[in-house]
């Protein structure tokens, strides 16, 4: 059974970077709110870093202060502090439609990433908090369970339409965000 990871790159230099040993972390805000420098458009994931809960009915709740129920439409959403939140992304997956997704002229395999994580967790400033996992995908109308209150778990769950990214993220936080 394979494990290795993949990182692609849109620059040789990046990936140069990388393979000499350095890793460039990107905040979960800047992939909320990436822009398109071409089009001037944000085309980042507007659900980066919030938990969404919408049911088909709508969440239902009970308005103790007006004595009233009924469907809220607009459900229930969690977000962890994205602006805090470092994010270094690889695949499971090499595959042609991540890498025009991603405009990569280059992938590195990370063909033993236990020890990538070893050494990934020895550089990282002192005192951060950290988490390296696979991202899980999810239906907005799938209860949250216990992801809700916990940032490194909403910094690792995205919305299932882009589960073909196979997505796996090593993440920290030096502020207390996670």
């Amino acid at each position: 059974m394979k494990h290795s990871r993949y990182k692609y790159f849109s620059k040789l230099d990046h990936a140069s970077q990388f393979m000499a040993g350095k890793v460039y972390h990107q905040t979960l805000a800047f992939f909320r709110d990436y822009e398109d420098k071409a089009t001037k458009q944000i085309i980042g994931d507007e659900f980066e870093s919030t938990r969404i809960f919408r049911p088909v009915d709508g969440l239902q709740v009970n308005n103790q202060t007006q004595g009233t129920n009924g469907p809220l439409q607009m459900g229930f959403e969690s977000s962890a502090r994205a602006g805090e939140i470092y994010v270094f992304c690889v695949s499971f997956a090499l595959t042609d439609e991540l890498k025009k997704e991603f405009g990569a002229v280059a992938c590195v395999e990370i063909h033993n990433p236990l020890k990538f994580i070893q050494r990934w967790l020895a550089k990282l400033p002192d005192g951060a908090s950290h988490f390296a996992k696979k991202v899980d995908y999810y239906r907005q109308d799938h209860g949250p369970d216990n992801v809700w209150p916990q940032p490194h778990l909403i910094a690792t769950t995205k919305i299932e339409r882009v589960a073909y990214q196979q997505e796996y993220r090593f993440g920290f936080s030096t502020t207390g965000a996670l």
